[in-house]
């Protein structure tokens, strides 16, 4: 069975202004938006339904222009791997897919940008992660945020790591694949 990561980066963490994993976990919705697709639940025991909020962003962050994020196919899960000595969490498979309908608020035009990778993810004591990734995943980086420019991107590949320091910053590290940033198809 294939399985997918939630890239919570896409709606929480990266897009909707959270700055670690810890604080996206935290800002999320209690329920999905409606009318979103949904399916089954993973097998097996321990996996929990995560919540996939919509994102907006100004213009100016991401793109030239304000960009809105709809979930049109949402459902994330996760299962705890490893815990910390004091029952944190260390380490988090994450599956289901995940695709937004991203919006240029100003004209109207809209793409679809895909975070349905899947993958672990490490969290570490000082509140920094690291996510090891497989597949599409859509992540934004405001100007001096982390090691790509300014932009919206699809990141698609086999194998990369997106490290989210305790400040914020990203860093995406692609080992095979290909990143686009998708603001220029917006505007």
């Amino acid at each position: 069975m294939r399985r997918w990561v939630n890239v919570l980066v896409v709606a929480a963490t990266v897009l909707a202004g959270a700055t670690t994993a810890a604080t996206a976990a935290q800002a999320a919705p209690i329920a999905p938006a409606p009318n979103v697709a949904s399916a089954a639940a993973p097998r097996g025991p321990g996996w929990v339904s995560v919540p996939v909020p919509p994102f907006e962003r100004a213009a100016g962050v991401v793109c030239d222009f304000a960009v809105k994020g709809v979930p049109i196919v949402a459902d994330l899960w996760k299962k705890t791997l490893q815990t910390n000595p004091d029952g944190t969490v260390r380490s988090e498979l994450w599956v289901g897919p995940l695709i937004y309908q991203v919006t240029n608020e100003s004209n109207g035009k809209s793409t679809k940008l895909d975070g349905s990778s899947w993958g672990v993810i490490v969290y570490n004591p000082d509140g920094s992660s690291k996510w090891h990734l497989h597949g599409p995943l859509g992540v934004g980086f405001a100007a001096g945020t982390g090691n790509l420019p300014r932009g919206l991107y699809q990141v698609n590949g086999p194998n990369y790591t997106l490290a989210i320091a305790a400040d914020g910053y990203k860093t995406l590290t692609i080992r095979h694949g290909t990143v686009n940033n998708i603001c220029p198809r917006l505007a």
